[in-house]
């Protein structure tokens, strides 16, 4: 028996300017969240009505991941961060990572997913000085765990 092949349909097109990743899917909803980084832009798609919505934030943006409990935990520059909800504008800090030393470029956090646990894995990456990006950890109890120290060269 022979298997269908997959069909591959073009959604969005032009959607960012330079930079998008770290996709993350909600199969109940039939919702997809992504980031634009460098424009400090959070999406939500909506594969049934097809509507994007794109939230502006206030500094780079390298990963979102909704939340059982409602909201979202967003990798906000150097911070774990908390978004209430989408319609809302409320930000908590749950954590900011360090600052690596000596560094000559920008750290910021870069992607991160969630695991079968609950916990948030989310990487750094540094603009000028590869092999200083850190592998953290942030646990449904709000603790955050260094992984991986200074041996990484761009987490993804």
């Amino acid at each position: 028996m022979a298997s269908a092949k997959p069909e591959l349909h073009v959604v969005l097109k032009n959607v960012f300017e330079k930079l998008g990743e770290a996709p993350h899917w909600v199969e109940s909803s039939q919702t997809l969240y992504y980031v634009d980084i460098p424009k400090h832009r959070i999406f939500r798609y909506n594969a049934e009505t097809q509507q994007n919505d794109v939230k502006q934030l206030d500094d780079t943006v390298g990963f979102i991941v909704p939340r059982k409990s409602g909201g979202f935990v967003l990798g906000l520059g150097r911070k774990f961060a908390l978004l209430k909800d989408w319609d809302s504008d409320e930000l908590e800090t749950i954590h900011e990572v360090e600052l690596p030393s000596p560094l000559t470029g920008g750290c910021r956090l870069n992607d991160g997913k969630c695991d079968p646990k609950g916990r948030i894995w989310g990487g750094t990456i540094t603009g000028e000085d590869p092999g200083k990006s850190f592998l953290y950890s942030l646990d449904t109890d709000r603790s955050v765990k260094t992984q991986q120290s200074g041996k990484i060269g761009r987490a993804h």
